[in-house]
């Protein structure tokens, strides 16, 4: 029998609750009020809030209550009034919400992502919004960035555009910081109590850790790392680099992730050598500080010969990449290699990272998207649906087996299940659809035996053309529902408002 379902011993009673349907179902069969009538729903009933989904019939008409036993109650215990229904205690005005300053359970799943972003771009493009917006919808904890440029400026106006929701950790370049380099590592406050956050300069503009909190008394050192593009820095840099680490216990990371300009496995990680070959000596001494870290490639690891590059500028390579310590991997899934959302020649990076201490947990059931709550049609079929099933319910018994409140109910949720799964299915926004066929195309690519490597390199650059073009679509029809909803709640009392 389907989730939600009750039947109580009590021959004269019928209690079914719907909750699992947000906003069905309220009054389905009819109510009693003290007395002992029923009183019948009108269609009005029919849909009411999440608030007032359970449907119980039954209503005590005494304030003495008895225990199992029949022992009457403790005085202590609160009694139902005339009439049913519990007033809420009133709050004294001045007196501060409780569950709004109970600190928020911060999840011990963490997605930590981490993409070159090329340059904060023109005005036009608005990477940080999109940034955000990646963020949000991803659902990413943790953002490594290089490329950032950050000066003063734009420091402070990311900082103050996007308070309520990131956590921004800059480093910048100390000759340029407004044209070259420059790295920010950037926390979701949704997802991480960044109130103990703590973040370290340790190259400036090159190199930068941050100290989350994990797995509630643990911390999670991430370090963000931008080398130099210059073939005659790089071994310079990973050896300082090195050094560095070794004076100080404290700067050895658990997660190590960046654009690290140069691959280990040319064969296989870099699709052509059009920017030459990597120094050997860099590559060794990158090597060093992977195996004194006790560090290891994940995506690599778990694709051993599978060909994914995250650089599609002069030549494809995967320069950006994320290693984990060796006890930290068997608890990292899901890595991946996506488009960002933005234009830039970077791919984004990812992998979920999950508590050893955590139990595992699928996927869930499915839910109604609350988006499609407020549509009109769907609320009507669901208020049509809602009063059939009231008819069939007061038209049934409680002694037959094949039809009865609880087979009736479970037809309703099945039903109203494969209502919204259709409309969610034939709905669903083409540039979704597209935007997802074409990142499957591009990572078939990389695998192609019957192409060159200038045709590979060809066809990924149009196919990357048209998904920027498709994200630019929807971060503009994004950007227009966010505005139209600012100019109508942006001044009303509401949730949005109090939120904002």
């Amino acid at each position: 029998m389907g989730p939600g379902l009750n039947l109580p011993s009590t021959a004269g009673t019928r209690n079914l609750d719907i909750s699992p349907i947000a906003g069905i179902g309220h009054n389905v069969q009819g109510r009693r009020d003290p007395t002992g009538n029923r009183r019948e729903g009108g269609s009005g009933d029919a849909l009411r809030s999440q608030t007032e989904t359970n449907c119980s019939v039954d209503v005590p008409t005494s304030n003495n209550r008895h225990t199992d036993d029949g022992a009457q109650a403790p005085e202590n215990e609160q009694h139902l009034p005339e009439g049913g229904r519990l007033e809420p205690t009133p709050r004294p005005r001045n007196e501060p919400n409780g569950t709004l300053n109970q600190p928020r359970r911060k999840r011990k799943q963490l997605k930590i992502a981490l993409v070159n972003m090329n340059g904060k771009g023109d005005t036009s493009q608005d990477k940080w919004g999109s940034i955000n917006n990646v963020m949000k919808r991803r659902r990413i904890a943790v953002l490594g960035i290089q490329e950032t440029h950050p000066c003063n400026v734009l420091r402070e106006n990311v900082s103050r555009r996007f308070r309520n929701t990131l956590h921004l950790a800059h480093s910048e370049n100390p000759i340029d910081p407004s044209r070259i380099g420059g790295i920010s590592i950037v926390v979701n406050k949704g997802l991480v109590d960044t109130k103990k956050v703590t973040h370290r300069e340790i190259v400036p503009g090159r190199v930068m850790m941050v100290e989350i909190p994990w797995n509630d008394c643990d911390k999670l050192r991430i370090m963000n790392i931008y080398a130099p593009v210059n073939n005659a820095e790089k071994a310079d840099f990973w050896r300082n680099l090195r050094e560095t680490m070794e004076q100080d216990e404290n700067l050895q990371p658990d997660v190590m992730l960046g654009d690290f300009n140069l691959v280990e496995n040319p064969e296989i990680d870099r699709l052509s050598n059009r920017r030459g070959t990597d120094p050997r000596a860099a590559r060794e001494a990158l090597s060093d500080i992977i195996v004194e870290a006790n560090l290891t490639d994940g995506w690599r690891r778990r694709h051993p010969k599978k060909r994914g590059y995250t650089y599609t500028g002069n030549g494809q390579s995967r320069l950006d990449r994320i290693y984990t310590k060796e006890d930290l991997y068997p608890w990292c899934t899901d890595w991946k290699i996506e488009h960002p959302g933005f234009r830039t020649d970077h791919s984004l990076t990812s992998v979920q990272i999950t508590s050893e201490n955590m139990p595992f947990i699928g996927k869930g059931r499915w839910a109604i998207p609350v988006n499609l709550l407020k549509n009109g049609p769907l609320k009507k079929k669901t208020q049509e649906l809602a009063m059939r099933l009231q008819d069939k319910v007061n038209s049934t018994t409680l002694t037959d087996a094949a039809a009865n409140p609880q087979t009736a109910l479970k037809e309703f949720k099945t039903e109203i299940v494969r209502l919204f799964r259709d409309h969610q299915r034939t709905n669903q926004p083409k540039i979704e659809n597209a935007i997802r066929r074409l990142q499957g195309e591009l990572k078939d690519k990389g695998d192609a035996q019957h192409l060159t490597a200038d045709e590979i390199a060809e066809d990924s650059a149009l196919i990357t053309e048209r998904i920027d073009a498709l994200e630019k679509k929807r971060r503009d029809n994004a950007k227009l529902l966010s505005t139209a909803r600012n100019r109508l709640e942006g001044e009303t009392m509401s949730k949005y408002w109090a939120r904002s």
